[in-house]
């Protein structure tokens, strides 16, 4: 059995019916964002529990990143090839960022 599906057998078992649909799981990932947020902005007010905001913000994305293969599984797409074609598409575009970068001349006059 996938992780995936683990994940949605432990989430039935716990909850009984799901309400497999796109707009719930959106819902709950915004939650998880907003976790991570509530975090940043935490510890920017209570700079003296940064480190806590920084362990808490750990959990929040680990959460997030639990939500987001469990919402694959709920399309019905595997997550390691969802990560992996993210990935794919991020380095593309820092290279061609880069090499953008490369290119501009320079607006330094000596």
């Amino acid at each position: 059995m996938t992780l995936q599906k683990t994940l949605i057998m432990l989430l039935r078992q716990a909850k009984g019916v799901l309400e497999d649909t796109w707009e719930t799981q959106c819902a709950v990932l915004t939650a998880q964002i907003g976790d991570y947020a509530k975090c940043v902005q935490y510890a920017r007010v209570h700079s003296q529990d940064v480190e806590a905001y920084k362990a808490e913000a750990a959990k929040a994305i680990g959460d997030l990143l639990i939500q987001c293969s469990i919402t694959c599984e709920l399309l019905g797409v595997d997550y390691e090839q969802v990560y992996f074609n993210a990935y794919a598409a991020f380095r593309d575009r820092m290279k061609e960022i880069a090499q953008k970068r490369r290119e501009k001349p320079s607006t330094s006059t000596p």
